[in-house]
């Protein structure tokens, strides 16, 4: 169980920390255009 629950909170995290790139770096092509 809590193997599980460490892979979930891992997978958050990931996901999480992908979003805030893609974010940022929405923002910033959208300074360069």
């Amino acid at each position: 169980m809590d193997n599980l629950f460490r892979t979930l909170f891992s997978t958050f995290t990931h996901l999480r920390t992908s979003s805030t790139i893609l974010l940022v770096g929405e923002q910033h092509w959208r300074n360069a255009l």
